[in-house]
C-alpha cells in the first residue's frame, strides 16, 4: 500500500500552521473549538482568497475572524436559499397537480397529446418512471390502492430535476 506523503495534522497544528503563514488568530482556543465544530475542510475553502501562493503566506492583516464571518454568511445564505427553493418546489408541485387535476383523469400526465414538447414529455415520463421504480417511500409503494394513486405519485415525485 502506498503511503500518504503528507502528515495528518491536529486542529491545534493546523492553527499553528495558519499563524506561521501570517494568519492572525485573536483567540486560539475559540478558533480550535470552532474548527472542531465545522471541520477544517469546510473552512479551508474560505482561506484561499487571503492566501498569496507566490509567498506562501496570507495577506498581511488577514484574520481567522474574517474567515469565520464569511463562513457564517455562507451558512446563512445557504439556509435562506434552501428554505426558499423548498417553498418554490412545493408551490410548483402544487400547481402541477392542480393543472393535471383539471382533466379529471389520474393518468392524464401519461398522455403525450396534452403536451406541446413531445421530447420533454418522454424525458419527464422516463424520469418519473425511474423515480417511482427507485423510490422506497412507503406511500409510493402502496399508493396504487387509492383513488388517484398515479397522480399522487406524480405530485410526490415531482421535484426540481423532474419538473
Amino acid at each position: 500500500m502506498k503511503s500518504y506523503p503528507k502528515n495528518v495534522l491536529s486542529t491545534a497544528d493546523l492553527l499553528q500552521k495558519l499563524v506561521q503563514n501570517g494568519m492572525m488568530i485573536a483567540d486560539v482556543s475559540a478558533a480550535e473549538s470552532k474548527l472542531n465544530e465545522i471541520g477544517f475542510l469546510s473552512a479551508s475553502r474560505l482561506f484561499f482568497h487571503l492566501y498569496v501562493p507566490a509567498t506562501k503566506k496570507y495577506i498581511p492583516g488577514s484574520t481567522f475572524e474574517q474567515v469565520l464571518a464569511i463562513y457564517k454568511f455562507d451558512a446563512e445564505l445557504r439556509s435562506l436559499l434552501f428554505d426558499m427553493s423548498g417553498k418554490i418546489e412545493v408551490a410548483l408541485r402544487a400547481r402541477l397537480c392542480e393543472a393535471v387535476l383539471q382533466f379529471n383523469d389520474p393518468l392524464i400526465y401519461l398522455d403525450p397529446s396534452i403536451f406541446k414538447e413531445k421530447g420533454i414529455f418522454w424525458k419527464n415520463t422516463s424520469s418519473l418512471a425511474s423515480e417511482i421504480a427507485r423510490s422506497n417511500i412507503i406511500m409510493i409503494i402502496t399508493m396504487d390502492r387509492f383513488l388517484f394513486g398515479p397522480l399522487l405519485k406524480l405530485c410526490l415525485l415531482a421535484h426540481y430535476p423532474n419538473i
